[in-house]
């Protein structure tokens, strides 16, 4: 059988790419329900992870494929608004993916409506592997509660900072609490204080007061809002604070006012100084918005791109059971390679953690390197 010519057969692929395309334009939107803290105390990890979200969006579509259809709904920080929001996207709408963009405690509320449905629910927060294993329609993005912890060990023991106070909320600070607890002792690191707080509380500083009678050498913050920071700056404590990933965004900055200085972040991107993997998102984001985009932005992105390639690969008319056993693989991200049949639930290790410190403000990168 004679080849076509170059030049046809090229024309030939062009067409087909085309039509393929158009094929796939003419369809009925994805429809992805995105329940985002978009208010609350939680606001500042939300507003950025909508952000990624809605640029994720606008490039799927611009790109001439599938169209993406995002639902957004605030559930305020409140896991019983998200659990309103979930059975209305669900049932009602009927979505084929559930994103959620929120706390630990919302994201364990819409697993419950997920798992029932079946939809797939990609979040922002882990809740569990536990948990993760027998709801199989729940993924997260964000580290698990093992590598967070190890975070704060591996730069405490970096530094030679050995004793250590925590100051964790009620929600997924405890979760991570528990896993800090755990190695500790490996690290060479003594806990010589731990003090929680509610998730939605205003102020900490009693807790923040007792944390700097203990005297560490470094206080570790587990939580999703500014208000532990503050407070323990008001309280004039100067020991090198290692926060929460969740806390690197130019929005928690904000919200943290004088106190966001001499603080050390494990972040998933130092858009400061991307890598060339990095450098499209980072530069694609900075034209839409005007600013870097940080941890919480790249994972609103990630998630909805993914939701758009598991649909793909599990074709247009899966069912949610379908699409619920195809997300159990890997998928590319901005910064990692996620694998949602690893041991932990999605395959990220400490040693692909990377560092920033905040002065005045401004994230440094810091060049700090943990073991798995």
């Amino acid at each position: 059988m004679a080849a076509f010519p170059r030049p046809a057969a090229a024309l030939i692929a062009g067409s087909l790419l085309g039509f393929a395309l158009s094929a796939q334009a003419q369809q009925p939107p994805l429809k992805l329900g995105v329940i985002v803290a978009a208010t609350g105390p939680a606001a500042a990890l939300g507003t950025a992870a909508r952000s990624g979200a809605l640029l994720a969006q606008k490039q799927l579509n611009a790109a001439g494929g599938r169209q993406v259809q995002l639902l957004l709904r605030d559930d305020a920080t409140n896991p019983d608004t998200a659990l309103t929001h979930a059975n209305e996207l669900v049932r009602g709408e009927k979505v084929d993916v559930v994103i959620a963009l929120t706390t630990t405690a919302s994201s364990i509320a819409v697993g419950g409506v997920t798992s029932a449905g079946p939809t797939p629910q990609i979040s922002l927060s882990g809740i569990g592997a536990t948990i993760e294993r027998e709801r199989k329609c729940v993924v997260h993005l964000a580290w698990s509660q093992d590598v967070n912890a190890k975070a704060f060990l591996g730069y405490a023991r970096s530094a030679d900072l050995k004793k250590m106070g925590v100051l964790y909320d009620s929600a997924w600070g405890t979760l991570v609490y528990n896993e800090l607890k755990r190695h500790a002792p490996a690290y060479g690191i003594e806990l010589v204080g731990a003090e929680k707080f509610e998730q939605g509380a205003t102020e900490a500083t009693t807790q923040a007061a007792k944390l700097k009678a203990a005297r560490p050498d470094v206080v570790a913050v587990i939580a999703n809002t500014a208000v532990p920071y503050r407070d323990l700056r008001r309280l004039q404590m100067t020991q090198p604070i290692i926060g929460a990933a969740t806390a690197a965004s130019y929005e928690a900055v904000n919200a943290m006012g004088a106190a966001a200085d001499n603080i050390v972040l494990p972040e998933y991107i130092v858009s400061e100084s991307p890598t060339a993997r990095q450098k499209p998102f980072v530069e694609m984001y900075r034209k839409e918005y005007g600013v870097l985009p940080k941890g919480p932005a790249l994972i609103g992105w990630d998630a909805v791109q993914i939701a758009s390639e598991l649909v793909r690969r599990a074709g247009p008319n899966a069912t949610g059971a379908q699409l619920c056993g195809a997300i159990r693989s890997k998928f590319q991200g901005v910064s990692y390679e996620y694998d949602f049949a690893a041991d932990d639930l999605n395959g990220l290790r400490p040693s692909q953690l990377v560092f920033s410190k905040l002065v005045g403000g401004k994230f440094v990168p810091v060049d700090v390197r943990i073991a798995d």
